[in-house]
């Protein structure tokens, strides 16, 4: 059996297991992959607007990005919809971002906010019918399309490839996820390296 007795390799050995367990959270937060909610027109919770529109709301918590495909909202000069997070059990309720209705029927919308969006406890994303314009903060009683983020789907189909500029939140770099691979890589390399060539590196006990 051999035992390694050289503190200098094992204090190596630990960084590098270290380092890559600080990597992976980084390169997650990187991907950044939002969730893909199916919205319809579902009672009890919908009671008003086309019973036959539907639509996918993708949320990015991390990043800050909400975007919309919805289909069959009409649009009036004096009516706009607003996307809101729900949590059904303690009825508390967040404002996404408010849009109006294109006139051809098919509505796309994009959010990119400062920071990230608070994603505990929320369990429905709801499209509500409001005034436009709207002087209160608060969801009006007519809600239009549920979805559930039970049924969420992860992954983007609707993200652009130019975001709205909404703010001051500094864009992510783009070679980003691609240095902290490479160094997740090479810190993985050198501890493969230390244990093919680690009988050399220190001093060997043989029992």
């Amino acid at each position: 059996m051999i035992h390694i007795t050289s503190r200098r390799v094992q204090a190596f050995i630990s960084a590098l297991a270290m380092l890559s367990l600080l990597l992976i959270p980084a390169i997650a937060k990187a991907n950044g992959t939002p969730i893909r909610v199916r919205m319809a027109y579902q009672p009890p919770l919908s009671n008003a607007g086309p019973q036959d529109a539907t639509g996918v709301i993708e949320i990015a918590f991390e990043d800050g990005e909400v975007h919309g495909d919805v289909e069959g909202l009409p649009a009036t000069e004096d009516m706009q919809y607003e996307v809101w997070l729900y949590d059904s059990k303690t009825e508390e309720i967040l404002s996404l971002t408010a849009f109006e209705a294109d006139p051809s029927g098919i509505t796309r919308f994009d959010a990119l906010f400062d920071e990230a969006i608070p994603e505990e406890g929320w369990d429905v994303v709801v499209i509500t019918i409001e005034d436009n314009p709207d002087a209160s903060p608060e969801p009006d009683s007519r809600w239009s399309l549920v979805g559930t983020l039970a049924d969420a789907e992860i992954g983007s189909e609707l993200v652009p490839e130019e975001l709205p500029n909404t703010g001051s939140r500094p864009a992510p770099s783009e070679n980003a996820a691609m240095y902290a691979g490479l160094a997740l890589g090479g810190a993985l390399a050198a501890g493969l390296a230390l244990a093919v060539f680690l009988p050399g590196a220190g001093r060997e006990e043989k029992r």
